[in-house]
This record gives C-alpha cells, sequence and structure tokens, in this order.
C-alpha cells in the first residue's frame, strides 16, 4: 500500500479541503509502524515552506528535532498547521494512482477521501479525479463519484430514492445552460457525501 502525503498552502478559511500544493511524497509501506516516521520524515523534510508563515520558533525546533511522532501528535499538528494556513493530507493511494509526484498545470485534482476504508489505524484511502480547468464540470464530478463508489445500489435500498442521483438531475440542469450551479446544491450533495463517510479535498498547482 502506498501511503501519500500532501503539503497544501490553503487560500480559504482553516477548515477548508484545499489549496495549492506545496509538496508530496509517496512511499510504499509494508508496516503499519513505519506511518508515523513516514509522516514525520515528510515533515521535516518540508520545514522551509512552514517557517514564513508559523513564526513560533519553539515550536518549530521541537518538530524539526523529533525522532518520533504519536497517531495523537499528528491529529494535533493538522490542527496547528490549518491555524496557520495550511493543510497536511496523509491518503492511502493504488500502486498505479494518478500524478504520484505533483499536480499537473491547469489541473485540479479531487481528491476523494473515503473514511470507511482505514489503513494501519488512521490512514484513511483515496481515489483520485483529475479534470482540466478549461473542460470542469460539476455534474461529471459528482457523476463520477457516485460511479466509483456505487452509492445506494445495495438492495436494502432498492425503495429509497438516491439522494445522490437527485442532486445530479438539478445540477445538470443547471449546469448544461449556464456553466455554473448554485452552491446550495454542491453544499448539499457535499454533506450527503460525508454522511456516508466521503470527503473531497481539492489540490491544485
Amino acid at each position: 500500500m502506498n501511503l501519500e502525503s500532501n503539503l497544501i498552502k490553503v487560500n480559504g478559511g482553516m477548515y477548508s479541503l484545499g489549496g495549492n500544493i506545496i509538496a508530496r511524497s509517496r512511499v510504499n509501506v509494508t508496516e503499519a509502524t513505519d506511518v508515523t516516521a513516514i509522516i514525520l520524515d515528510f515533515l521535516q523534510k518540508n520545514l522551509e515552506f512552514l517557517t514564513p508563515n508559523i513564526k513560533n520558533e519553539a515550536f518549530i525546533r521541537q518538530l524539526e528535532s523529533r525522532t518520533t511522532l504519536s497517531i495523537e501528535e499528528i491529529a494535533e499538528l493538522n490542527y496547528v498547521l490549518a491555524d496557520n494556513g495550511y493543510l497536511m493530507t496523509n491518503f492511502c493511494v493504488a500502486d498505479l494512482e494518478i500524478n504520484s509526484n505533483e499536480v499537473p498545470d491547469n489541473t485540479m485534482e479531487y481528491n476523494i477521501v473515503d473514511n470507511t476504508r482505514i489503513n494501519f489505524q488512521f490512514i484513511p484511502f483515496a481515489t483520485k479525479i483529475a479534470m482540466d480547468l478549461d473542460k470542469m464540470s460539476v455534474y461529471q464530478l459528482y457523476s463520477k463519484i457516485n460511479e466509483l463508489y456505487n452509492l445506494f445500489s445495495s438492495d436494502l435500498f432498492a425503495d429509497v430514492p438516491n439522494p445522490i442521483k437527485n442532486d445530479l438531475i438539478s445540477i445538470d440542469w443547471q449546469e448544461r445552460p449556464t456553466g455554473s450551479v448554485n452552491t446550495a446544491l454542491t453544499d448539499h450533495i457535499n454533506n450527503t457525501l460525508r454522511f456516508i463517510g466521503k470527503e473531497i479535498y481539492t489540490i491544485y498547482n
């Protein structure tokens, strides 16, 4: 299994799930005990990108000198980084997943994080969907996500309307004539995905 770590400069608020990629690392992992060491190594190699915004020099020195990190410390680091305008993501990705080293120019990379598939105790699995910025389509993005996970397809839900498909109908109806979609619709579909353990992280160059 491959562990992909990303360091991202966030352009929105601290709760944003996307931004400009600063650094990426993808490492093949065989032992769960190696994961925290790999994440620490990734951070330490990229401290130069953090120091312009993180003015707490004592914290930077602590991070630089650490030889181990706990899972709890990584979770707390995520908060400190976000509070200073950064986002760190750690996903498990397939061997043949796209964009192993960087996000190409003029590309929006959507990382569909599946929190129902956890590896190495705390790392979720992610699948990427890349779209050319000049050919962006909200309908195509969410259609691919729906097809990827075959959502609400179990016979348990045979008599339940698929909320994703219902939103897709509305999104297509709006996007075709205008090229834009009301944010209330995308907020609704994103919230539905969160309910079922899926989150979308957006990364670009």
